[in-house]
């Protein structure tokens, strides 16, 4: 695994937006779905594309798909289209 050690210019005491762990900065781990994760636990902030958890690597309820997938066109959560009432099996 490599291990990327970027410190901030501003102030040498934090890392970079989009990595965490300081002093030892490692780039968030976010599946492409958030710029940003929290600095000392690595949880991503603000999930994007109806993704969410620690890492942006579930689809958030009413949606499905493989968000941890991590590439642009198999990695979309997508909107469920069900009957929210369920189906009917006599029809």
């Amino acid at each position: 695994m490599l291990v990327v050690v970027v410190v901030s210019e501003a102030t040498g005491e934090e890392c970079n937006p989009g990595f965490w762990n300081f002093p030892n900065c490692q780039q968030c781990e976010c599946n492409g779905h958030a710029d940003t994760c929290h600095d000392q636990t690595g949880v991503c902030n603000d999930c994007r594309d109806a993704t969410m958890g620690d890492h942006c690597d579930k689809c958030i309820i009413g949606y499905f798909g493989r968000p941890e997938i991590g590439d642009a066109v198999n990695s979309q959560c997508h909107e469920c289209e069900c009957d929210p009432l369920g189906t009917d099996p006599d029809r």
